[in-house]
């Protein structure tokens, strides 16, 4: 399989073989913008611009002030602010784009967008990556149906039926494995398996485990 600079980070996550890839892939971008835009790009007059235009969502504020730059994100939070007071007086439909708006989820829904083409380009090119695919641990629902949806002629001649089998019975049986957990989960507060130390050790993080999975956060 040749790797490149489009394929290199689309392999490296799937050779984490830890969670769902897709999760993963968001993670990722999502770290990367966000030093990205609180780094050198902060002063850029074309990001600002950008950033003033589009905005941010409340959960990538939050995420931008756990970073160590405070001062980066001040200054970049006083234009955008600037600009936004002043288009609430002038151009209140701007402003509510604006306010609707996040630079950072758009860009990781292009970078996503172009890494899951790459992923499928290679599923259908690279036996190599096919078999890195298969050996994930597991496609979260969203993701399975996502990756399900977007499989087509377009980037898979030959192997996205193939595709679309692999990523509903991996999200199939991860939902399987979820939801005994949280049955065994459930047991432990019933008075009948109060001494049932074998359940207490396969299931006490069962409620844990199946949220880690709801949300493809750990």
């Amino acid at each position: 399989m040749r790797e490149d600079i489009c394929t290199l980070p689309v392999v490296d996550i799937f050779k984490e073989k830890c969670g769902c890839p897709i999760c993963n892939m968001e993670f990722m971008l999502e770290e990367r913008i966000t030093d990205y835009i609180l780094g050198a790009a902060m002063m850029e007059p074309d990001i600002r611009i950008k950033t003033n235009e589009e905005g941010f969502c409340k959960n990538h504020i939050l995420k931008m002030y756990q970073k160590n730059a405070k001062l980066q994100l001040s200054l970049m939070l006083s234009t955008y602010i600037n600009e936004l007071k002043t288009n609430l007086l002038k151009n209140p439909k701007k402003a509510a784009e604006t306010l609707n708006g996040c630079f950072i989820c758009n860009r990781i829904k292009k970078g996503k967008e172009n890494m899951i083409n790459t992923l499928l380009i290679n599923f259908e090119n690279s036996s190599e990556f096919r078999k890195l695919a298969e050996d994930s641990e597991y496609f979260c629902p969203k993701h399975a149906l996502e990756l399900y949806n977007k499989a087509g002629k377009k980037y898979m001649k030959h192997y996205y039926k193939d595709f679309q089998k692999m990523v509903i019975e991996k999200a199939q049986s991860k939902l399987n494995s979820v939801y005994k957990n949280l049955l065994g989960f459930s047991k432990l507060y019933d008075y009948n398996f109060k001494n049932d130390k074998t359940l207490k050790e396969n299931y006490e993080e069962g409620l844990l485990k199946s949220v880690e999975f709801l949300t493809g956060k750990k």
